[in-house]
């Protein structure tokens, strides 16, 4: 984007429907300069808006209103004028390294970025060749920085000396300074003088002797675990090994920064330049192998080097002779079997080739050199493949299985081939379309992608990382399966490999079966741990008891857990009755993303002990065994289901919504019970209180109540004791048929004191409280017919209450109360006089009352409001005595 001495905007439309150059007017507006939104080419000399471009990617604009375009694709640079007609002024239009001279008749790679100086000199940055060119106003082409060579030095100096590293965009200033911003974390200026400086940013290398996870890696691409568990990292751009210990400790193994070639065979890896490795492997004696541009390298166990195939110069050619003497375009990929035949893909030469582990010699393995996809069921060398895009190099997949089947990323056709021991080329992934595969389709009939990287575990199972859609797959018996990645983004440790997204060069498994992946474009390497399992054990669902012919109220749930600590998604669970009988709602399940399958249990008709054995097949753990109870069912309902609509305290105790264990209840509602009657002597078990009359019960959380009374609409129960607070189910059972639960409210101390409405008089509510003599305390005529006699100071009277909780010793409800006993912390005033407390417990000789003998403390004559307060609580009843001297 650029823009005008005016102040419109210009820039590149490069997106689908794109390929044109647009402009932002000043007052708001967007037109289509050039392009006609087709990618392509056309030709020049016509209007500009009937051109067509591709992957247009840099405009500039010059004092005299003519606009300049990098048209990527085309491998030109074009100008024209608003409404003018369209030329081209860099580039033959074939793509190819640039010479100096006249800029329209050498070729140019891709121009991705274009600026202007104040002099009217063109820059173009060239992303194939890593090089600034600069075209003058009399149509000269220059190249004034980078060296053609594709990745770039650390240090400054003169510009055309210098490799520059994945250049991105250019700006020049009002001084004659050019800056360009490179991908590696730099940006950097060339002076007037030819001079390459850096302005911003650094290398990004840092970290040896510390934690691998704080280092900073330069674009990563390879990798390679050995079999002590330390891991080695080619440091892209850094031009190094790295080595990850154990213990999580990084140090540089080989090379010093300096891209290069080591001095001579057997140089140390030490301190010695390296070339770019774009792949990485071991062979069966520890040595590791490097793919390099023009040669492979060996570098032993002891840290020297070798070169073991490419003599230093680019070509294909060699075959049949030693692999030493041969030439190599760019070796991106490399594999070595069982027996150390080493094969190397050449990304120029679009071909595979083998060196013999016995002789050295170099020959043809897999395709012609020609571009395209045929050849399946033939001799590899007959097949036609296309490894990578014949204008980028890019790493090549290479595997080799324990049966000596050769693996080819055939990226450009979105296939991965496999060449067999008797040299017989096949397609084991991919359609011929491109796409992302099913889970679970066959492989070779699923779309697929460009693979960027691979590897074969122990098992057979290859693993294939996908470069667009930043994903890796698994195929195994010819099924294949996503691993990795959403293609969604973005990547965050710790999370499940299938919600991730980053792209993956130089895939490698370890013994465990552990992948390891280079992420360049985030500076790190990924590990994927296999969650293979290493438990299986019971979740919920053990010991139920339910009756016979029920469904169990939980499911039977197991879950294993992986070696990465979280769950391992769809294993095979199966249940199996292994004693008595039950129905299953499934005889086998999968495990979901936390691990877990479960299954529901119908219980058979009869009572009976069932058993049910769960297995994870092909893990290797032992079996689970749940063991549940059917019990005898309840006997059928003959009466109408009772219907309750409250529950509340005894009203003459102020019929709170809250009650205590212990607390007198009324019931209320509709079909309660068949017959009327209190409780008798005869109900009782000595001094236990009955739990049922004529068939009425009451359970209250599960906990029998103790009936005191029955009748259709109302049924009065004692709270059993119980430690539940908050809201728990009552259950009123009559004739064995049971109510719906009514949810109601329990807590330690639910205190109320008896007061009936009629000791309520003008408005006033009077506690029920008794004289020596037998009299009501009140005013005479409070009731009539019932003696009443106003207390007076020092008179010890009688009150009664319900709620109160616990006692010392403790009295169970459902008791008749047999000793003396006492509630802690009671406190009762008249008014705001605190009066004496001679007793406070349960009554003797009843169930569940309270009894409180208080002594009415010197006050003068009227009505004084009681409070009774147990510890924090209070009685929530407005009550009144009377009082006369």
């Amino acid at each position: 984007m650029t823009l005008d001495a005016a102040g419109n905007i210009y820039f590149t439309d490069a997106g689908v429907g794109g390929s044109r150059v647009r402009e932002v007017t000043t007052d708001g507006k967007i037109r289509t300069l050039a392009g006609m939104g087709i990618a392509g080419y056309n030709g020049d000399n016509q209007p500009a808006t009937s051109a067509a471009l591709d992957a247009p990617s840099g405009v500039a604009v010059d004092n005299s209103g003519n606009i300049y375009v990098a048209d990527a694709n085309n491998c030109r640079v074009r100008r024209f004028t608003i409404g003018g007609n369209i030329t081209t002024v860099v580039g033959t239009g074939n793509c190819g390294m640039p010479v100096n001279g006249p800029a329209t008749l050498t070729p140019i790679g891709w121009p991705i970025g274009i600026s202007l100086d104040s002099a009217g000199n063109l820059y173009v940055v060239d992303s194939l060749y890593n090089s600034l060119l600069k075209v003058t106003p009399g149509g000269t082409l220059i190249r004034v920085a980078g060296d053609l060579q594709e990745f770039g030095a650390p240090g400054d100096g003169p510009a055309t000396s210098a490799s520059l590293d994945q250049l991105y965009n250019v700006a020049a200033d009002r001084a004659g300074n050019v800056f360009l911003v490179q991908q590696n974390h730099q940006v950097r200026k060339l002076t007037p003088d030819g001079n390459l400086t850096t302005v911003a940013g650094r290398l990004h290398f840092a970290g040896d002797g510390g934690a691998a996870t704080a280092a900073l890696l330069n674009l990563p691409n390879e990798i390679l675990p050995d079999a002590g568990g330390d891991v080695y990292i080619y440091d892209g751009p850094n031009y190094r090994i790295r080595k990850v210990t154990p213990d999580g400790t990084i140090n540089t193994w080989g090379g010093n920064g300096i891209p290069g070639y080591p001095p001579s065979n057997g140089s140390p890896i030490a301190g010695a330049n390296l070339p770019y490795a774009y792949a990485m492997t071991w062979d069966a004696s520890g040595n590791m192998y490097l793919g390099t541009e023009n040669q492979v390298l060996k570098l032993t166990p002891d840290a020297k080097v070798f070169v073991i195939a490419g003599n230093g110069n680019d070509g294909d050619s060699g075959d049949g002779g030693p692999a030493t003497a041969a030439t190599i375009g760019v070796a991106s990929g490399i594999a070595v079997d069982a027996s150390g035949n080493i094969y190397v893909a050449d990304a120029l030469a679009n071909r595979v080739r083998v060196v013999a582990a016995n002789t050295g010699i170099i020959t043809a393995f897999a395709g012609t050199g020609a571009r395209g996809s045929g050849g399946d069921g033939g001799l590899a060398t007959a097949a036609q493949i296309s490894i990578t895009p014949p204008e980028i190099v890019q790493q090549t997949p290479l595997a080799v299985d324990g049966q000596g089947n050769v693996y080819i990323g055939d990226a450009n056709n979105g296939r991965v081939r496999m060449v067999s021991p008797q040299d017989v080329i096949s397609t084991v992934v991919g359609n011929g379309k491109f796409g992302i595969p099913a889970d679970g389709s066959k492989a070779t009939a699923a779309p697929f992608c460009d693979a960027a990287s691979m590897a074969v575990d122990r098992a057979g199972a290859l693993y294939v990382a996908c470069r667009t859609f930043q994903q890796i797959y698994a195929v195994s018996g010819g099924t294949i399966r996503r691993i990795t990645g959403n293609y969604k983004g973005p990547f965050t440790d710790g999370s499940p490999a299938l919600g991730l997204a980053f792209q993956a060069e130089g895939l490698k498994v370890d013994s465990n079966g552990d992948l390891y992946a280079a992420d360049p474009w985030n500076n790190a390497v990924r590990k994927l741990i296999l969650n293979s399992p290493v438990s299986f054990s019971m979740v919920d669902g053990n010991n139920q008891t339910a009756p016979a012919g029920q469904t169990l109220a939980k499911a039977l749930k197991v879950q294993i857990i992986g070696r990465a600590g979280v769950g391992l998604t769809g294993a095979t669970v199966n249940f199996t009755v292994t004693s008595g009988s039950a129905t299953l709602s499934a005889a086998s399940t999968q495990t979901d993303g936390s691990g877990t399958a479960g299954v529901s249990v119908t219980l058979p008709a009869s009572a009976g002990t069932v058993m049910i054995t769960a297995t994870a097949p092909g893990t290797g753990m032992a079996a689970l065994q749940f063991t549940e109870t059917a019990t005898t069912p309840p006997p059928t309902c003959t009466v109408p289901q009772p219907v309750v609509t409250s529950a509340n305290t005894a009203g003459d105790f102020g019929g709170s919504a809250v009650f205590a264990p212990g607390s007198w209840l009324e019931i209320k509602g509709s079909s309660l019970a068949q017959s009327t009657r209190p409780w008798s002597g005869g109900d009782f078990d000595g001094t236990n209180a009955p739990t049922a009359l004529d068939g009425v019960s009451v359970t209250i959380n599960g906990k029998s109540a103790f009936v005191a009374y029955i009748s259709p609409n109302q049924i009065n129960v004692q709270a059993p004791a119980d430690t539940a607070a908050g809201a728990v189910p009552l259950v009123v059972t009559s004739a064995a048929c049971a109510s719906a639960p009514l949810m109601v409210q329990e807590a330690p101390v639910a205190p109320g004191v008896l007061a009936p409405s009629s000791f309520s008089s003008g408005g006033t509510q009077y506690l029920v409280a008794t004289l020596p003599d037998g009299s009501f305390v009140g005013n005479p005529g409070l009731i009539s017919g019932v003696p009443f006699r106003p207390a007076a100071p020092g008179d010890s009277i009688t009150a009664y209450g319900i709620g109160f909780g616990a006692t010392t010793p403790a009295v169970a409800p459902g008791t008749i109360t047999g000793t003396a006993n006492s509630i802690a912390g009671l406190t009762v005033l008249f008014g705001s006089t605190p009066a004496t407390v001679t007793y406070a417990g349960l009554a003797p000789g009843v169930v569940g009352l309270y009894q409180f003998n208080i002594v009415v403390p010197e006050l003068a004559d009227g009505d004084y409001p009681i409070t009774f307060q147990e510890g924090a609580t209070k009685v929530g009843q407005a009550v009144y005595l009377t009082v006369h001297r």
